[in-house]
C-alpha cells in the first residue's frame, strides 16, 4: 500500500539535548533532553544535566541573567558547573572545550540532517538559501551553512514561531493517491489511467469547494511514482496536467531519466519503464495577510549597540570580544559585520567573523559572506 505523507526528517538536536559521555568515553548529544521541566541546568528549575542551552550559555552567546517568558532567568553558574561536572571533568578537558564539542556535534548531527535531505536525494545544498527556524538556531546557523557549502541564510525575525506562522499562511492540499500497476509507453492504453486520475482530481475539487474555496482559487499538481522494470524503488516525478496521450508519456518519460539521473547519476534509456502509483495533490490558495514593513536605517547601526561580551566561535579556542546589538532598533538596510550578536525578543543570531547580516524589509535577515 502506498500512503501519502510529508516526509519529516527528525532528529534530538534542541536547546533542551543532553550532553553526556558514553560507555566508550565518548562526547554525545541527544536524543536524551531536559524538556522544559526540569530544563536545561541554567533554567535554575532542578535540571543538572548539561544541555545544548548551557553551552550557549557558557560560550557567551545568551546573555547571563536575562529573563525567559518572565519566569526563567539564565543562572551561568549552573550552567558552567553542569558542563564541568558531567562533561569537563570526566574528559579530562578545558570547561571551554567541553562546551563548545557540545555545540559541535548538535551542529553535525543536524548537518547530517541537512545531508540526507539534500545529497542523498540528488540536490546539491550549495544550490539553495538555508531557511532559520526556531529560537535557538540563529545560534548554530552559521555552522551548518559552513559545513554544508552554503552562501545564503535567512533568519526571520520571527524564528521562534515560524511554525505557527506558516501553518497561518499555508495553502489548503489534499493529497490523493492510487496504486496503478502498468507499463507506460507512448503505445499503451492510457484510457483507465486517465479516468483514475480524473477520479482523484474531482474528489480533492469537491473537497476544496465544500471548504468555500472557488474554481479560481484551486490548482492541481500530479506525480508519478516509477521505476525501471526489475527495481525496488520508485521514482516520485512531477508531470504535466490534462488528457495523457501519447506525446505526453514521451515527456513524463523524459522526466522519468532525467530525475532517475539526479538522484542515481544514470538512466537505462532502452529499459522499459514501469508506473506505481499516481498521486493528485489539489490546492485551495488562501489570501494571504500583508505584513508591515520596516522602516529605513537612518544613520549608522551604533545607535543599536548595547554592550560587548566575550564569546568564543571556533576551535581556535580564542575569546573574543563582540559587540552586541538590539534588533528591534534596527531598520530596512541595516548592515551587522561579524563578529557580533543581534538580540530580538524571541531569538537570537550568532555573526561569525567573515560573515555579515543585512536586514531586509519584511523583518527577515539575509546572511551572506562579508565582502
Amino acid at each position: 500500500m502506498g500512503v501519502p505523507m510529508i516526509h519529516v526528517e527528525t532528529l534530538g538536536a534542541g536547546g533542551g539535548s543532553i550532553g553526556h559521555v558514553n560507555t566508550f568515553g565518548m562526547l554525545e548529544v541527544g536524543p536524551q533532553s531536559a524538556g522544559a521541566t526540569p530544563g536545561p541546568a541554567c533554567y535554575g528549575k532542578g535540571g543538572d544535566l548539561p544541555t545544548v542551552t548551557d553551552a550557549n550559555l557558557v560560550l557567551g552567546y545568551l546573555q547571563p541573567n536575562a529573563v525567559l517568558g518572565g519566569c526563567v532567568t539564565l543562572d551561568k553558574d549552573k550552567a558552567v558547573q553542569a558542563v564541568q561536572t558531567h562533561i569537563a571533568d570526566p574528559l579530562n578537558i578545558e570547561l571551554d572545550h567541553a562546551a563548545f564539542g557540545i555545540s559541535a556535534i548538535v551542529n553535525q548531527n543536524m548537518s547530517n540532517a541537512i545531508r540526507r535531505i539534500t545529497i542523498e536525494k540528488g540536490y546539491d545544498p550549495r544550490d539553495f538559501a538555508l531557511v532559520c527556524a526556531g529560537g535557538a538556531a540563529g545560534m548554530h546557523i552559521i555552522a551548518l551553512a559552513e559545513e554544508m557549502g552554503i552562501g545564503t541564510i535567512l533568519i526571520p525575525k520571527i524564528a521562534s514561531c515560524l511554525c505557527a506562522f506558516g501553518q497561518i499562511i499555508s495553502d489548503i492540499k489534499y493529497n490523493y493517491l492510487a496504486t496503478q500497476m502498468m507499463i507506460l509507453a507512448p503505445e499503451v492504453e492510457l484510457q483507465a489511467l486517465n479516468a483514475k486520475l480524473q477520479e482523484l482530481e474531482a474528489q480533492g475539487v469537491q473537497k476544496l469547494l465544500e471548504d468555500g474555496f472557488t474554481d479560481e482559487d484551486i490548482t492541481i499538481e500530479r506525480t508519478m511514482e516509477m521505476r525501471y522494470v526489475g527495481q525496488v524503488h520508485e521514482c516520485n516525478v512531477l508531470i504535466p496536467n490534462g488528457k495523457l496521450d501519447a506525446e505526453r508519456v514521451n515527456t513524463i518519460l523524459e522526466l522519468f531519466h532525467h530525475r532517475h539521473r539526479e538522484l542515481y547519476t544514470y538512466d537505462e534509456r532502452d529499459s522499459h519503464v514501469e508506473l506505481v502509483n499516481i498521486e493528485v495533490s489539489v490546492i485551495g490558495k488562501i489570501s494571504k495577510p500583508k505584513l508591515p514593513s520596516l522602516v529605513p536605517q537612518q544613520g549608522d547601526i551604533s545607535n543599536a549597540k548595547t554592550g560587548s561580551r566575550e564569546m568564543l566561535f571556533d576551535q581556535s579556542y580564542d575569546w573574543i570580544d563582540t559587540p552586541i546589538y538590539d534588533g528591534e532598533k534596527f531598520g530596512t538596510g541595516a548592515l551587522v559585520t561579524g563578529p557580533a550578536l543581534i538580540q530580538e525578543p524571541t531569538t537570537t543570531v550568532v555573526i561569525k567573523n567573515g560573515w555579515q547580516a543585512e536586514l531586509h524589509e519584511t523583518g527577515t535577515y539575509k546572511l551572506t559572506r562579508a565582502a
